[in-house]
């Protein structure tokens, strides 16, 4: 289920943004709730009543040069993982809140084309395995590919991830673990309370993994040699893979 919300002052705007949404997503054969709101205000509301949004496509305007986006602003930092995609008129300077992260950017009056392309996109995006997960009433939904590797420590899992990027929340290793375990990423534990990623591994031995950030963590006794084998077999998998590819891309004579 992907929540999706448009966030228009226009009734016109609104309902026929609506309209296309549902309308694709029926023909996509995916399973939407989409709703409207009059104001960033509302969909705050909204959010803090019934959880998050996947997606929004909200209005931005400005009045006499003055950026009155302040309270999307605060349910972006609230919900890092909502994507935004901005909705403004033709000439308006919205380029000045690619602070938002935004995912795409509509002119009005809305394409759509357009609507719907950015909406192809943003399907695609999501098929990209992600690790979700609440902490202090925020949700967050990173990519499992930017995972180096996952420490737990006094009921919480730190998460530490591609370009220094660091989080934590309460769950239990086994939870964590079982989460990890429906993507296509091979995750490998290396002792009770830490997880790694083979994809971001630089070295192992039967004494301790070096990860792609520098970091150097011990493998137990217990672990070392199922481990090991998981990993063997992970490389091995890659290297045959790799070979395939070449010989597949070779030019013919």
């Amino acid at each position: 289920m992907i929540r999706i919300a448009a966030c228009d002052g226009s009734d016109h705007v609104r309902s026929r943004l609506l309209l296309w949404i549902r309308e694709w997503m029926v023909t996509a054969g995916i399973e939407a709730e989409c709703f409207g709101v009059t104001g960033p205000e509302g969909l705050v509301s909204e959010c803090e009543e019934y959880g998050g949004v996947d997606i929004v496509f909200a209005e931005v305007e400005f009045e006499n040069g003055i950026d009155k986006s302040g309270e999307l602003r605060k349910l972006k930092e609230r919900y890092p993982a909502t994507d935004v995609v901005i909705v403004t008129r033709r000439g308006q300077p919205y380029r000045t809140l690619f602070c938002l992260r935004p995912f795409g950017c509509l002119e009005k009056p809305v394409d759509r084309t357009e609507l719907e392309d950015i909406l192809r996109i943003y399907i695609e995006e999501r098929k990209r395995a992600k690790f979700h997960f609440r902490y202090n009433k925020i949700y967050y939904a990173i990519l499992v590919d930017h995972i180096i590797y996952i420490y737990h420590f006094r009921r919480k899992i730190e998460i530490y991830c591609t370009g220094g990027r660091y989080f934590e929340c309460y769950m239990r290793m086994e939870e964590a673990e079982e989460k990890l375990a429906t993507s296509d990423r091979m995750f490998l534990r290396i002792r009770d309370s830490c997880m790694v990623n083979m994809m971001r591994l630089q070295q192992f031995s039967a004494e301790s993994v070096l990860m792609e950030d520098g970091t150097q963590l011990r493998v137990s006794r217990s672990h070392v040699s199922g481990a090991m084998g998981r990993y063997s077999a992970y490389f091995l998998a890659i290297t045959t893979a790799g070979k395939k590819q070449n010989r597949t891309n070779k030019p013919s004579k």
